[in-house]
């Protein structure tokens, strides 16, 4: 049996008819996957630039929280230094209170024989008659 041109031509159009049928196929998956490619380029854009933001914002923070513990430092000294002026000031009423307690000591040695002579004057004032009395006098 003997090939003849017209069997090569149908052979060539059957195969023109499939590699363009594969052909085409193959271009719309390949366009497919080109605007999924597209797709997933765009939003690793959007990602980046996501991630740009979150890095300005962490910047931010370290920032603010550097910020912070400087603030709170001085605070610390601050209270640090009130704290040192209380204890000056605890130590001056404690001296002042020794010296009130002296000084109340002092009052109560020196006027403490007045007081039991006012007392024993006030005891014979009020009740002088009747002590007179009782001694026979």
């Amino acid at each position: 049996m003997a090939i003849t041109q017209a069997d090569l031509d149908l052979l060539r159009n059957e195969l023109d008819t499939r590699i363009t049928g594969v052909t085409v196929e193959h271009v719309s998956m390949a366009q497919a996957i080109g605007s999924y490619g597209e797709r997933f380029t765009a939003m690793d854009a959007r990602f980046d630039a996501i991630d740009a933001r979150f890095e300005a914002i962490d910047m931010r923070l370290d920032f603010l929280s550097q910020d912070i513990d400087r603030r709170f430092e001085a605070v610390d000294r601050r209270f640090e230094a009130v704290d040192r002026r209380f204890d000056d000031v605890y130590r001056r009423l404690d001296t002042i209170d020794m010296r009130l307690d002296k000084l109340d000591a002092k009052i109560d040695n020196r006027f403490g024989w007045q007081t039991v002579f006012m007392a024993v004057l006030g005891v014979l004032v009020l009740f002088g008659d009747v002590i007179r009395a009782a001694a026979g006098l």
